[in-house]
């Protein structure tokens, strides 16, 4: 008889998106994707909605407070070296301060976050696809180029041509 398979779990990534355009990013600590970088997110709690999580999550790991939220998209992640499938939901939102900065709140999770520009962001995942990295690897190229967390990566790779910021601005 077939072991049962769990269930694919719900990820929620808060597209933080600044002023100046650019989006927060963070390197992940840890088993599940340490090394790679990834905005702030984690697991949809029961009864949670996407933005009451986006909120939170966000809140939790970087100490900023988010508004305007809204849902941009969802990517189908599978993690088959450790057996996990999740699929992401991407919210995107803006600092309700816009002159705040991020602050690691989860030393054990994360090792610090910056803002990047979009356009940074696909060129790291086009570098991945040419060395032809499927997200499970670590670290970064000698390069700078940076090593992308699976469910960011399969937004460049389901979603091409997608853009947060611009998606975001048009409402």
């Amino acid at each position: 008889m077939m072991a049962a398979r769990p269930y694919p779990r719900i990820g929620v990534a808060a597209l933080i998106i600044s002023p100046t355009d650019k989006i927060l990013i963070g390197k992940r600590k840890g088993a599940h994707g340490g090394g790679t970088f990834a905005p702030p997110g984690g697991h949809l709690e029961h009864g949670e909605s996407l933005e009451e999580c986006a909120a939170r999550e966000t809140l939790e790991e970087t100490d900023l407070v988010v508004s305007r939220m809204r849902f941009l998209t969802a990517t189908n992640d599978i993690f088959s070296e450790r057996d996990k499938h999740y699929v992401t939901l991407y919210v995107a939102c803006e600092l309700e301060n816009p002159y705040a900065e991020p602050k690691v709140m989860e030393p054990d999770k994360c090792e610090g976050w910056e803002w990047v520009k979009w356009h940074q962001v696909a060129a790291w995942a086009d570098a991945m696809a040419s060395d032809g990295d499927n997200g499970n690897q670590i670290g970064g190229g000698e390069d700078g180029t940076k090593t992308l967390f699976l469910p960011l990566l399969n937004l460049f790779r389901q979603r091409p041509g997608f853009d947060p910021v611009a998606s975001f601005r048009r409402v």
